[in-house]
């Protein structure tokens, strides 16, 4: 019997150690488990940090003491040598400039100087040529051509009066150069830049139609060309440069932009605060979106079907600013993007899907900075911010080179002054309190080029 019982002692003890053992094994694999899922958390916290934190570097290349106290007119980029054209104008008559900037290395390889004027450009990437309208002082004005590879001076083209935008169609190598003080579209040879034709734009030639942009859509063979100051759009025929048809739209017309996948021409109206959705194909108007507010320009994600519209806020709201977002084939709003300051100007970077929206430095009711200029870089099909990168002041204009994903902000040489929370103070006063400190001097600094490089 005692035997029997201390058998059945041992076989207790043993199952016990072995539920205890199991027990034990079965809450380290518990804590192993919840230690995994914990690092593996722990891991996508630190790519996701990462992946934010490295989402663009930026790299600021000045263009020269040429172009100190000068205002940013035009950027364009030609994709194919990779080299970005800045155009700069003086405050007054004296010589402008033209930089070319190496996108990829952020090098400056060369200014140049050339006439009055300079009011915009627009690369032909195939020929290798950057064209730049150049206003004369006497009326009459010239397209200058630029060789994008070298940034060396081709040749100049007369035109009959002052151009402004250009557009240009590369299947059938023609330039389309606007006559911003009068009635005229000038066609131009893409290749050579010889004068083809000049063509009336507006409602019956009426002078001072005055035209204002272009856009080309190469599918349909149609130029669009917005005439501020009688309220249409003229429809051109690309190949033969013939005036097919004035469409009325709201007041002053101011800019276009072609959607060609969803065959749609895009018109801002800055006083009647609408886009008109012109098919290309039939010229006829689709639909009229009002906007929020005013807005001066547009750009389009093609990849998406999204058209962007910055709208124009008052200075000094410190409301900050939006960018509506319509739906490139209905020309309905789809969502309103916030802005943490004033836009003043955007990119599209369709095959990234990045949208990139240049912020002026904000300032205090006296011009002082009260911090720095940016660029916010949104996703594009979800509306975020993925990041928001610090730029120099008075950011102009911006352009996207596609193949790299590289941005370029071109921002003008103005005249600026740090934050100065005292600078209200006369400087008489200012003198006999020595514990505010001298008042910050005014700095004019070159314009500049911030190349923003996402990391893929």
């Amino acid at each position: 019997m005692g035997k029997v019982q201390c058998a059945q002692n041992d076989m207790l003890l043993q199952a016990t150690a072995s539920t205890y053992q199991t027990g034990r094994a079965g809450t380290a694999l518990r804590r192993g488990s919840a230690i995994g899922v914990l690092v593996l958390f722990v891991l996508l916290g630190i790519l996701l940090l990462r992946g934010r934190g490295a989402v663009a570097s930026v790299r600021t290349v000045a263009l020269g003491q040429p172009t100190r106290g000068q205002t940013v007119a035009s950027l364009g980029i030609d994709p194919r040598t990779g080299h970005a054209v800045v155009v700069t104008n003086s405050s007054g008559n004296g010589a402008n400039f033209v930089s070319t900037v190496d996108v990829a290395t952020g090098t400056l390889l060369k200014t140049s100087a050339v006439g009055p004027g300079l009011t915009a450009v627009s690369p032909a990437t195939r020929r290798g040529l950057i064209f730049i309208s150049t206003s004369g002082l006497g009326g009459d004005g010239r397209v200058t051509l630029v060789r994008s590879r070298a940034g060396t001076v081709d040749r100049t083209v007369a035109l009959p009066q002052d151009p402004g935008a250009i557009a240009i169609d590369e299947q059938i190598d023609r330039a389309f150069v606007v006559g911003v003080n009068g009635t005229a579209l000038n066609v131009l040879d893409a290749r050579t830049g010889a004068m083809l034709r000049t063509v009336t734009v507006g409602k019956n030639g009426n002078v001072g139609t005055s035209p204002q942009r272009v856009a080309v859509d190469t599918r349909t063979g149609r130029v669009f060309v917005v005439n501020s100051n009688d309220n249409t759009v003229s429809v051109l025929d690309a190949w033969t440069g013939r005036l097919l048809r004035n469409i009325p739209v709201g007041a002053f017309p101011i800019s276009v932009a072609v959607d060609e996948r969803t065959s749609r021409a895009f018109v801002l109206t800055i006083m009647s605060r609408t886009i008109s959705v012109i098919d290309t194909a039939t010229g006829r108007i689709v639909r009229t979106e009002p906007l929020a507010a005013p807005a001066a320009t547009l750009a389009i994600d093609p990849q998406r079907s999204l058209v962007f519209v910055p709208l124009l806020s008052p200075p000094f709201s410190g409301a900050g600013s939006h960018v509506e977002v319509l739906d490139a084939r209905s020309g309905r709003m789809v969502r309103m993007l916030a802005v943490e300051g004033t836009a003043t100007a955007i990119g599209v970077d369709g095959r990234h899907g990045r949208l990139f929206v240049a912020i002026a430095a904000p300032e205090d009711r006296r011009r002082n900075l009260t911090g720095p200029a940016r660029v916010s870089i949104f996703d594009t099909q979800r509306g975020a911010v993925i990041q928001t990168v610090p730029v120099v002041a008075d950011p102009f204009a911006i352009a996207v080179d596609e193949r790299t994903g590289y941005a370029l902000v071109a921002s003008t040489g103005s005249a600026s002054a740090p934050g100065d929370s005292w600078g209200w103070v006369p400087a008489w006063l200012r003198g006999r309190l020595p514990f505010l400190g001298s008042k910050k001097a005014y700095t004019t600094p070159p314009a500049t080029v911030s190349v923003i490089a996402p990391t893929q």
